[in-house]
């Protein structure tokens, strides 16, 4: 691997490989097929590939600008047996084809135990806030999910990843509603374990 250098202006054209994403000033990662990095603090108008920290929020006003744009993926995060395990043990869900690995194996058509689809719903604050990061808040609230639709199931040990579109804000007396379109993806797989619409609603300091 090439050492890291920084860049400015608008990246290359997309190649083979490429995620094409983007971010207003964040500090990014380009990664050619060959293997070369490249660091860039980029432009809003910059297509991207895979950014190292979440956009950071500190008010209504600076949420308002993203309103209608992608605000791209969290990293993988990998499903284990263990958290499968501790999901069922806290939910009180202990069906076979989640914890029974041995009769999932010979049973089941998936050939392997399943994430309980909750435990993916309840990854949804953890990997939205490696896409974005609220500052100046005195409170968060989880409001709604609209249109919940479980598409493909998760098998142990596959790797899930969060993408956002934030549809529309609005302010109510000075707390920020967002929903928020979201998707579930699976890595090497073609259709997301779930999609639907999330509301989030943010009360900002200022």
């Amino acid at each position: 691997m090439q050492p890291a250098r920084k860049l400015g202006g608008t990246a290359p054209q997309a190649r083979s490989g490429w995620l094409r994403r983007q971010h207003a000033g964040r500090q990014c990662l380009l990664q050619w097929p060959g293997g070369s990095v490249a660091v860039a603090y980029i432009r809003a108008s910059t297509a991207i590939t895979a950014c190292m920290s979440p956009i950071i929020i500190s008010s209504f006003q600076e949420l308002e600008q993203y309103e209608g744009r992608e605000l791209g993926s969290s990293a993988y995060h990998r499903i284990t047996q263990e958290q499968i395990d501790l999901f069922a043990r806290a939910t009180l869900d202990h069906q076979w084809i989640h914890v029974d690995a041995r009769r999932a194996q010979a049973e089941s058509p998936f050939g392997a135990p399943i994430a309980h689809g909750y435990l993916t719903v309840s990854l949804l604050p953890y990997l939205w806030a490696q896409i974005v990061t609220m500052h100046n808040l005195k409170m968060q609230v989880n409001y709604e999910i609209e249109s919940l639709r479980f598409n493909q199931a998760v098998t142990v040990e596959s790797e899930v990843r969060l993408r956002a579109t934030l549809l529309s804000v609005k302010n109510l007396r000075g707390i920020a509603k967002a929903r928020i379109e979201v998707a579930l993806e699976i890595k090497n797989s073609p259709k997301p374990a779930y999609t639907g619409v999330v509301t989030f609603l943010y009360h900002f300091t200022s």
